[in-house]
């Protein structure tokens, strides 16, 4: 929102696969126009390997440009890259990337369960198995981070 330098230093983007995709954009947006020059963003991408790591050549340019601004934290499950840490996002990750997880604003994008696998789990009496999004959603609950400062978007 237009006011966000108001309320906190640090916008964290948690963003798995093609879900990349709307954080690049406010990112791109934010720092080329230098929107809220106080606020720093921390992008964590969660891809299965570098070939699947959409806009990562394009975040890392901002990175570049922007130091200041900008921290990246890319995450690839089933590969050892340089420049990428191998795994995902966990509660320590996040411990350890958001500073004020009472005053952050935090927007989580990527897969989530769709209403088709909610009711097919309903049917058989089972609770759907979380996808990145819901389980994003559990570990920033755990970290104290208030709902109304999440902004979530299924993506991919």
């Amino acid at each position: 929102s237009d006011d966000v330098d108001q309320h906190t230093d640090q916008v964290v983007h948690i963003v798995g696969g093609a879900g990349v995709v709307p954080s690049y954009s406010i990112v791109k947006d934010e720092l080329k126009n230098g929107k809220h020059p106080r606020v720093r963003h921390t992008v964590i991408t969660q891809h299965k390997n570098l070939a699947d790591s959409v806009l990562r050549d394009q975040l890392e340019a901002l990175a570049r440009a922007y130091p200041d601004r900008l921290q990246l934290v890319p995450l690839l499950s089933d590969e050892d890259a340089a420049g990428s840490l191998r795994g995902q996002v966990s509660v320590e990750l996040l411990r350890k990337h958001v500073r004020d997880p009472g005053a952050a604003r935090v927007f989580a994008s990527g897969a989530s369960v769709t209403r088709h696998e909610q009711r097919l789990a309903r049917e058989q009496g089972l609770e759907p198995a979380p996808r990145f999004l819901e389980s994003v959603t559990a570990m920033l609950d755990e970290l104290g981070v208030p709902r109304e400062h999440l902004k979530r978007e299924a993506f991919g």
